[in-house]
């Protein structure tokens, strides 16, 4: 993680969550309309790739899921990941989860899920035609970011 601190990593969480919250909903791709329930994907790509321009490399995009699809219980979720550190924007969206933001070094909650997928958390890096879509989105994060 550098010379940031847990404190300041979740900081910089906070401040990047707020403002994609503060977007206009019509500007944001069909998989954030609804944050932060059912943008948990989307949304960590977008993260992942703020926190590598930011200079903090290695997050992988991890996904899992959880549950039975037979008795309507299967769910699934990404967050980022680096070692044991997790940052997580979307868990709200769970009822067992009242947390808006994890960014910590151990999650039970995170250790309920079966990870099936880790990829490179950077979406322009991704040759998944859907993360390109992200693009248009990001630049307006940026945008106010700046502001």
């Amino acid at each position: 993680m550098g010379t940031m601190s847990k404190l300041e990593l979740y900081s910089l969480v906070l401040r990047f969550r707020n403002t994609l919250i503060n977007t206009d909903i019509n500007a944001r791709p069909v998989g954030l309309q609804d944050f932060p329930s059912g943008a948990c994907y989307d949304s960590s790509m977008l993260l992942g790739t703020y926190l590598r321009d930011q200079g903090l490399l290695g997050f992988l995009c991890c996904s899992g899921e959880r549950g039975c699809r037979s008795n309507n219980s299967w769910v699934s979720h990404t967050w980022l990941q680096k070692a044991e550190l997790i940052i997580d924007i979307t868990a709200s969206q769970f009822s067992d989860c009242a947390q808006e933001i994890i960014v910590s070094d151990s999650s039970i909650w995170h250790k309920s899920f079966s990870v099936n997928s880790q990829r490179c958390s950077d979406f322009r890096q991704s040759s998944d035609i859907a993360d390109r879509n992200l693009c248009s989105i990001y630049l307006e994060i940026l945008r106010c970011l700046a502001i």
